[in-house]
């Protein structure tokens, strides 16, 4: 009986022995497919990663220049929109301005034109250089605008500029 016991065993060993080998080859698998999937994951994630800090390089890059864009093109744009009652809105050098025609030329009609260098519009008769007269009819400080958008608003008020003294 002793015999036949120990031959069970031995059998019952056998048989676990030749089981065990293909569960460990499943569970190798399956781990080398998790180590995988882990290392598609950890690529991808660098490719991705590497992608937006193009991207995010691209846009420092042409951010600023995009706010240049008015050299290359010869004018400077001012965001500007009509109102209802006929007041023009003007965003200039961080701050928002709001004037009718007749309000801007009644600011320069209480000043006196300064000499004209290069641009100047005609207001009520008289002929102003286009920074003195925007800054004066809006009440802008002139060191937060351009010459090019001094005439963008004169353009968008109406009012016709030339480029040479008189």
């Amino acid at each position: 009986m002793l015999l036949d016991v120990t031959s069970h065993l031995m059998s019952a060993i056998d048989r676990a022995a030749r089981l065990r080998d293909p569960l460990q080859r499943m569970a190798d698998v399956a781990e080398a497919g998790e180590e995988r999937r882990a290392a598609t994951t950890r690529s991808r994630r660098r490719r991705i990663i590497a992608a937006v800090i193009a991207i995010i390089a691209g846009l420092a890059i042409v951010m600023p220049l995009a706010h240049y864009r008015h050299v290359w093109s010869g004018r400077d744009e001012v965001a500007s929109y009509e109102t209802p009652s006929g007041a023009h809105r003007f965003a200039l050098g961080g701050a928002s301005y709001e004037v009718t025609r007749a309000q801007f030329e009644e600011h320069l009609s209480k000043i006196d034109p300064e000499p004209i260098r290069k641009y100047w519009v005609a207001i009520g008769g008289r002929r102003f250089p286009v920074k003195q007269a925007v800054g004066v009819g809006l009440g802008a400080e002139r060191a937060t605008f351009s010459s090019g958008q001094a005439l963008s608003i004169l353009h968008k008020l109406g009012y016709k500029t030339q480029d040479s003294p008189p």
